[in-house]
């Protein structure tokens, strides 16, 4: 997902770089596909989410947590 825009977050003890990363089909430019998975959101702008930009934060959201390799390890 593409960073819209980044912002310190102060809410928690430790400050830190927060980012809102906006939809592909709709940021930078509207590419005129449906969305893969029918939410409702991308006729309002499409989704956004709000998470830290630090590289710990980021590998946390793309790990398969379904894969043979994730589970070997974790164990």
């Amino acid at each position: 997902m593409p960073l819209r825009s980044a912002f310190i977050c102060g809410t928690i003890l430790v400050e830190h770089k927060r980012g809102r990363f906006a939809c592909p089909l709709v940021f930078p430019q509207p590419t005129g596909q449906p969305c893969p998975c029918g939410d409702p959101h991308l006729a309002k702008g499409g989704c956004l989410v709000t998470m830290s930009t630090c590289i710990g934060a980021r590998i946390r959201y793309q790990l398969n947590r379904d894969s043979d390799l994730y589970k070997h390890v974790y164990k």
